[in-house]
């Protein structure tokens, strides 16, 4: 995904902006840790490591850096999992029916 679609967006101004990730399995790899040194040197913000060559270094789970799964996430999850009512569900099956038969 960088390499692919994430370094031709930047282009030549690679060194306008500071990428940042969150510290998931897949972003702490060493392949992508060398791939961000590499092209993006102190451009770069997540988990690090000693050797990194990062714009700065930001513990895992820190609510600076992963905001969503301190609000949002649970307030999409409190809207959208929200089991219909008996009397919800009966209304939705009738509205359905009287749309069908028009």
């Amino acid at each position: 995904m960088l390499e692919v679609w994430l370094m031709p967006q930047l282009g030549s101004n690679s060194t306008d902006c500071i990428f940042q990730q969150d510290g998931a399995p897949p972003h702490w790899s060493t392949e992508v840790r060398t791939f961000l040194n590499q092209h993006l040197p102190k451009l770069w913000i997540g988990r690090s490591g000693d050797a990194d060559d990062v714009f700065c270094s930001w513990p895992p789970r820190s609510p600076d850096l992963i905001q969503c799964d301190f609000f949002l996430w649970g307030y999409v999850k409190d809207r959208v999992y929200v089991p219909p009512t008996p009397k919800q569900l009966k209304n939705s099956k009738y509205a359905f029916v009287m749309r069908l038969r028009r």
